[in-house]
């Protein structure tokens, strides 16, 4: 599991005290890679984004949570404004992308 105490580990600590399940967390990452690592060298389970399927470990089986519409990833492009005035086609893609 990643590391702190985030919306997503409190969602999956309550979600197993409903169904009177403690969570015996026995070791925490502080990126979904070292959660995949991790996976592969201890073989232990993982909460891991759906996203990052094709990187989970060989032989490893998935199950959805339900419940979970709410962590979903949203992603967005990011680049230095020093670097965009450099080059005009960040900024023309940028203004590509949001429709202008």
């Amino acid at each position: 599991m990643l590391e702190g105490g985030g919306p997503f580990n409190r969602f999956v600590s309550e979600k197993g005290l409903e169904y009177s399940v403690e969570l015996d967390v026995m070791m925490e990452c502080s990126s979904w890679t070292q959660v995949i690592d991790a996976m592969q060298e201890f073989g232990i389970a993982g909460f891991l984004p759906k996203d990052l399927e094709k990187q989970f470990p060989a032989n490893f089986d998935t199950v959805a949570l339900p419940g979970l519409d709410a962590y979903t990833d949203e992603y967005v492009i990011a680049w230095s404004s020093s670097e965009a005035a450099k080059r005009p086609e960040i900024g023309r893609l940028a203004n590509h992308l949001r429709g202008k």
